[in-house]
């Protein structure tokens, strides 16, 4: 720490933090820790010479490139004058704060990449926060609260869960962030999930509005990322990472919803019941994106046999399929998707939607049916570009 090329890097930053808006300090590996009680850190060293006030300063970053490192910010940061400062990221085993530093009281966005067990007692300092994003692979730090009935002080509206360790119930955590608020929660898929976000009441359980099945090559092909899009009184959000198709849904969490969205690649036999849906997006991959034997393409998969419908919406009245780019599809295959694939009441679709989308007339393998005409399939036909 005593070298020129670091004093020099120091001195710029002070020269600068009077104007500066961003700062984002990621700390090396190779730089480890030369007390353990911090009190002597680099991060910890770096921070006490960051003795002059920010008086514009937004978004502070303070990362670490290895782990275990916890965080000791002086309470003289910036001269304690850091009025805007809004969003705080940083990723560390824990940071250690004995009551929150001036610099920090106007956060309102908090991020962290976490290894320790101290998040209540770090969300318990910051009592202002708006939004909290928590990454970590230690499935124990969302364990219960060690005080029964504690609740976070503030009013969390935005919520994000990401731990990939999480298997088993994070009710006591949801409880604690008052999920009654929260309108945005994003979380990975566990089994009793909806069970604990109606326990701890989370808004719009009851009125899904919109369901979007999203197409990630990188999940295995029974589990994708699913997001569901909640409509209360006001506008709730949740997103469910990684929730297979197969598990239970809770009786009646469909029911409402009136927009689906999803991808033409599809990995599921069963149909999806949506008694009120009345729009079906579909977008189309890569022609030549690889498939798992598990997978097929909608459009492909009515030809000859007769498999079972994907989707059963009695109010359907439009359907749009977007492509990628200047993208063709076989008209016959489009047909028959919506004549066998979807069952809805109507007789005909009101709103046909394809956008930089062509239809190609394929000449019809031996022993298939004849599709329905693409003109009578719906009312309006529109041919649309982005």
């Amino acid at each position: 720490m005593n070298d020129t090329p670091y004093f020099n890097m120091l001195s710029i930053v002070r020269a600068h933090l009077w104007h500066a808006v961003s700062l984002r300090v990621v700390f090396l590996a190779s730089l480890a820790p030369m007390n353990v009680n911090g009190a002597l850190t680099p991060d910890f060293m770096f921070m006490c010479c960051l003795w002059q006030a920010a008086p514009v300063l937004e978004r502070f970053a303070l990362l670490f490139e290895g782990s275990g490192h916890r965080l000791y910010p002086p309470q003289f940061l910036f001269d304690s004058n850091a009025p805007c400062l809004r969003f705080l990221e940083i990723n560390a085993g824990g940071i250690v704060l004995k009551s929150l530093p001036p610099a920090f009281a106007a956060v309102t966005h908090l991020q962290c990449n976490f290894t320790g067990p101290h998040i209540y007692d770090i969300l318990d300092t910051f009592p202002a926060l708006e939004s909290f994003a928590l990454s970590t692979d230690d499935a124990t730090v969302l364990h219960p609260p060690p005080r029964d009935n504690t609740r976070y002080p503030g009013r969390l509206t935005s919520l994000s869960l990401n731990c990939p360790a999480l298997i088993s119930s994070a009710c006591g955590f949801l409880q604690y962030a008052s999920c009654a608020r929260v309108r945005r929660l994003h979380i990975a898929y566990y089994s009793g999930l909806f069970d604990d976000l109606r326990a701890s009441g989370f808004p719009g359980m009851t009125a899904l509005r919109r369901l979007s099945i999203a197409c990630n090559a990188s999940s295995a092909p029974w589990r994708r990322s699913i997001d569901l899009h909640c409509t209360r009184n006001d506008s709730s959000v949740l997103e469910v990472k990684d929730m297979p198709v197969q598990a239970p849904w809770p009786p009646g969490l469909l029911a409402s919803v009136t927009e689906v969205t999803i991808c033409d690649v599809v990995y599921w036999t069963s149909p999806f019941w949506f008694p009120n849906a009345t729009t079906l997006t579909i977008g189309l991959t890569q022609p030549d994106m690889a498939l798992s034997p598990a997978e097929y393409r909608i459009f492909d998969a009515y030809g000859r046999s007769h498999p079972a419908p994907l989707f059963v919406c009695p109010e359907l009245r439009a359907i749009a399929i977007v492509g990628v780019g200047s993208t063709t599809l076989c008209a016959a295959g489009l047909a028959r998707f919506i004549s066998v694939g979807v069952t809805f009441r109507a007789k005909t679709l009101v709103t046909l939607r394809l956008v930089n989308l062509a239809l190609r007339n394929d000449v019809p393998r031996e022993g298939e049916e004849t599709p329905t005409p693409v003109a009578q399939l719906a009312e309006n036909i529109i041919f649309a570009g982005v």
